[in-house]
């Protein structure tokens, strides 16, 4: 590497070889593999910046890394060892889009990520000064990988974090701060918690047994909001504190969020919190594996970043498509099952009786901006799965699964070309589409189980219209909460799965290729806002962590998250276009 570098500053004024070099580096990082699957394999764990290159193979060379004075093209490469490194990273670099700063686990011999353990973990003594031990509220004890500012308006920027196994940053465990002192984690810690960054991709990681997994945080001012975070070909789960519903899987409140082809899993037994809870404007979650939590997807209002969040031009729309998103419901199992599973416009700052928004903001002199998430929610081609072991209920609301919470009566859902599967064995036949509040329109094709509930809670039923005419059948008295079918809503007792059993993780056991004809080439046009966004259905979840090219083999696209296999049994592999968000690539 280091001849290589020599190399470029000897012949900086022959522009061809230096292309050529660049061209070789972009195929070296971005080549798919032969099966035409893409994952985080195929981003290169090479030293390719044009700063230094750390190699990390043992306790002292971990310690001796300059953690906070690395700079654009750094690159520490941390090998996989059998022994978890208990350490501690803190992070303040300031990489530039073309040199990021790049934080690398290297692969062990049988693909092993290197293992960053917070139990016992000590802290390197040259991240005296980064960290601050006041009380639990102060950086110091809030994770393993902590990124926060070096001082106030100089953010921490463009950073790529990959291929770590990151657990242990718990209530439940000590580590050792610089000076040896033995501390306690906040019971919020996150295997990676972010105070501040602008441009940060966290990919191929592992993140586990930590009270936050993944946590990024705004405040309120330029200086302290983090903007453009992709979290990509992540494994994600076991996260939370037992009895708590304030940890998550995933906690984010940033500018601008992407997801794609990660595996979010449950939480740890007995906590109840969400696999996924976000605050953030510009949400995209799209191509994913999700399995609930006590909630899903929580959706909701930006709390302490709201004075920027509330005034960004996405902040009203949020896409969740391409998604395989299940819910096991077990009452003999200890782990939480999503009673409403997408959470979508508030929490804090919703009225739960009158579906009102308490809070609004008025910075700009005009007219007032509420807090709540009031716009659309645009859902579309997803596989959602409801597994529920339960027997026949005895006719109690709170024994519903409803797929969606709107909090408040003027957010809207757009709902279209998706699967809702109840697969109930012992019986239960409970599948609602809302709780209360909002206007759920069934746009496009949807298939749903026959029997479907328009949802009840504690005495409250919305209405439904069917093309504009009122169903009594399925309506209630509310007058704040509508659900709108305007397209074909598609309704059976089985869409033709093979061998839907106890989740498995395995789509060739657990086939969630649409196989009846009810959901073959059946699904319509996108959302207006949606064609020619960026965010149209191109690719498709593989298993696990991994993505291919959805290519359409009939007339139409299927229902739901995945397509049939084309006539020829192959799959092209295509790297989709960049998303709207600009993302660090190397």
């Amino acid at each position: 590497m280091q001849m290589l570098k020599n190399f470029i500053k000897n012949n900086i004024n022959h522009p061809v070889l230096l292309l050529i070099i660049v061209i070789l580096f972009c195929l070296a990082g971005r080549l798919h593999a032969a099966d035409g699957v893409f994952n985080s394999n195929n981003f290169s764990s090479a030293c390719s910046g044009s700063g230094d290159c750390y190699e990390v193979t043992s306790d002292a060379s971990f310690d001796a890394v300059p953690w906070l004075s690395l700079g654009p093209g750094d690159t520490v490469r941390i090998h996989y060892r059998s022994e978890p490194y208990r350490k501690r990273i803190g992070l303040r670099a300031q990489g530039t889009s073309d040199q990021p700063v790049r934080i690398i686990g290297v692969k062990g011999p049988n693909g092993e990520l290197p293992h960053l353990l917070g139990e016992n973990a000590t802290t390197p003594s040259n991240l005296k000064g980064f960290y601050d031990y006041r009380d639990t509220n102060y950086p110091g004890y809030r994770g393993l990988i902590i990124i926060n500012a070096m001082r106030w308006g100089v953010k921490p920027s463009n950073i790529i974090i990959q291929n770590l196994k990151l657990s242990g940053a718990n209530e439940n465990n000590y580590f050792f701060d610089e000076d040896g002192n033995r501390k306690v984690y906040y019971a919020g810690a996150g295997g990676i918690y972010v105070y501040v960054v602008d441009n940060l991709t966290v990919r191929g990681c592992e993140i586990f047994d930590n009270g936050n997994g993944f946590y990024t945080r705004s405040t309120g001012s330029e200086e302290t909001t983090t903007r453009n975070i992709l979290f990509e070909h992540n494994y994600i789960y076991g996260n939370g504190n037992v009895g708590g519903d304030r940890r998550h899987n995933i906690y984010t409140e940033s500018a601008g969020i992407i997801f794609q082809y990660n595996r979010i899993g449950r939480q740890r037994a007995g906590a109840i919190g969400s696999s996924l809870k976000d605050r953030s404007a510009g949400l995209i979650f799209r191509y994913n594996w999700i399995e609930s939590a006590a909630r899903t997807m929580d959706l909701v209002e930006a709390e302490d970043g709201a004075n920027i969040l509330v005034y960004e031009p996405d902040y009203y729309k949020t896409y969740v498509y391409g998604n395989i998103i299940i819910n096991e419901v077990d009452d003999n199992d200890n782990y939480a099952s999503a009673g409403s599973m997408i959470q979508y416009g508030a929490d804090n700052s919703a009225n739960a009786g009158t579906g009102q928004c308490t809070t609004s903001l008025n910075l700009d002199g005009g007219d007032a901006e509420p807090i709540c998430r009031t716009g659309t929610l645009f859902f579309y081609n997803n596989t959602v799965i409801i597994k529920d072991y339960r027997p026949t209920p005895a006719g109690s609301d709170w024994v519903q699964t409803r797929i969606f919470e709107l909090s408040i009566d003027n957010a809207t859902a757009d709902i279209r070309n998706n699967i809702f599967y109840l697969y109930s064995p012992n019986g239960s036949n409970n599948i609602a589409l809302m709780k209360y509040h909002g206007i759920a329109n069934l746009n496009g094709t949807n298939w749903i189980n026959t029997g479907w509930d328009p949802g009840r809670y504690n005495g409250w039923q919305g209405k439904v219209y069917d093309h504009g005419v009122l169903v009594p059948a399925l309506s209630g008295s509310d007058p704040d909460s509508k659900i709108y079918i305007n397209g074909q809503l598609i309704q059976g007792t089985d869409p033709g799965f093979t061998a839907i059993a106890k989740i498995s993780g395995n789509l060739s056991t657990d086939n969630y290729t649409p196989a009846g004809a009810d959901l073959i080439d059946r699904s319509s046009n996108p959302a207006l806002e949606v064609i020619g966004s960026g965010h149209n259905v191109t690719n498709m979840y593989q298993l696990h962590q991994a993505y291919t090219q959805r290519v359409i083999s009939g007339s139409a696209m299927d229902l739901g998250a995945l397509e049939q296999t084309n006539s020829s049994g192959t799959v092209v592999d295509q790297k989709p276009a960049a998303p709207v968000l600009r993302i660090i690539t190397e």
